[in-house]
């Protein structure tokens, strides 16, 4: 149908459509000029190009800035009909957003380089994941690789809503998902889990539901998602400030225990370890069963990030103890004359030194 008025137009001159004008006026509304820092008397912060960082950067973000419905329209609009070829990431945290983050989901299939949506301390709930079953719609096929959707007001049917666009492919390549401190039961999580065990998501690692609802009943399902294979990559499961009580505890804990990739839970204090401190240990008890792993329950990092290493139980323990008094020597420790048994105290040494134990 033509445009009223469009005829009259000079030569070259169009009328946007609908949808251009929403992404034209999303750039306007989010586009600033240079202007002084409200913290620093005199510092200025330097202007803002919407578009232009819409088309150039890998990362946009518009972050801290509220994005009514309208704006969320127009940020979809953009996405439609631009394909930024190079973005990566999309920040939208704080931004007091609603329902309108349905449109955003909706148009994530125009820009498959797209591997992280971070969008947390919003108000998104049940009636914006219903943009995920459109998705499912239209047989979509995301790359996000992080879904990063804490602090918000997702219930148990948003929850659903995700879980059959993850049983549906959606988001095949996803490997962090984050859902804390949401509103979500077991009503929406054991649907999740159920997509998980059915093998949705075979690359996720980390899996945040701390701060929602969940019971035994939730444990239990993700539990029985670990003895189907779910999680075959898994690093964290996080679950702590949530009311299970400790049968649900030791059932997901019993499913993780000899995890092959050595997946941990959160439960809550005390946390998990680091990641490259458990691999480290499991590095250990690889190499030595019985010398190593005593070295492994030894290391202390101090703040000026150094080992400090019993050398003398170590000494009386190591199979090789000339060879860990030359590596002592050799990080700046003095190498008593009377060997192993000399009665060295306890000495701060260099990382690397603990490296060259593990290597003996």
């Amino acid at each position: 149908m033509p445009i009223p008025g469009a005829q009259d137009l000079p030569a070259g001159v169009r009328v946007l459509r609908a949808e251009e004008q929403q992404a034209q006026a999303f750039f306007n509304k989010f586009t600033l000029p240079a202007r002084p820092c409200e913290h620093l008397k005199y510092r200025e912060l330097p202007a803002f190009n919407a578009k232009g960082a819409f088309l150039a950067e890998e990362v946009f973000d518009v972050g801290d800035r509220r994005v009514d419905d309208d704006d969320c329209h127009g940020l979809a609009a953009a996405l439609a009909l631009l394909h930024p070829p190079q973005l990566r990431q999309l920040h939208l945290q704080r931004c007091s957003m609603g329902d309108g983050f349905a449109a955003v989901l909706e148009a994530l299939t125009a820009v498959p380089s797209l591997e992280l949506v971070f969008a947390p301390q919003n108000q998104i709930g049940d009636v914006a994941m219903l943009g995920f079953d459109r998705l499912i719609t239209v047989g979509a096929s995301l790359g996000l690789r992080k879904l990063a959707l804490p602090t918000n007001r997702i219930g148990d049917a948003g929850a659903v809503s995700l879980a059959h666009a993850l049983r549906a492919a959606v988001l095949p390549e996803l490997e962090y998902l984050f859902l804390a401190e949401n509103q979500i039961g077991d009503g929406g999580v054991v649907p999740l889990a159920e997509a998980l065990g059915g093998g949705a998501c075979p690359r996720l690692s980390r899996l945040s539901l701390q701060g929602n609802r969940l019971t035994d009943t939730s444990l239990s399902a993700l539990a029985s998602a670990l003895t189907q294979g779910a999680f075959a990559h898994g690093e964290y499961i996080y679950v702590q400030e949530n009311p299970f009580t400790d049968v649900g505890r030791q059932t997901l804990s019993a499913a993780i225990a000899g995890h092959p990739n050595l997946l941990q839970g959160h439960f809550g204090w005390p946390p998990p370890l680091p990641r490259q401190q458990l691999l480290r240990q499991a590095k250990v008890e690889r190499e030595d069963v019985h010398t190593l792993p005593k070295i492994a329950q030894r290391p202390y990092r101090c703040p000026k990030q150094r080992v400090v290493l019993d050398v003398p139980a170590i000494a009386q323990t190591a199979a090789e103890p000339g060879r860990l008094l030359e590596l002592a020597a050799s990080g700046g420790i003095a190498a008593p004359a009377t060997g192993a048994s000399a009665d060295l105290s306890r000495t701060e040494v260099p990382d690397d030194f603990f490296e060259q134990l593990l290597e003996m």
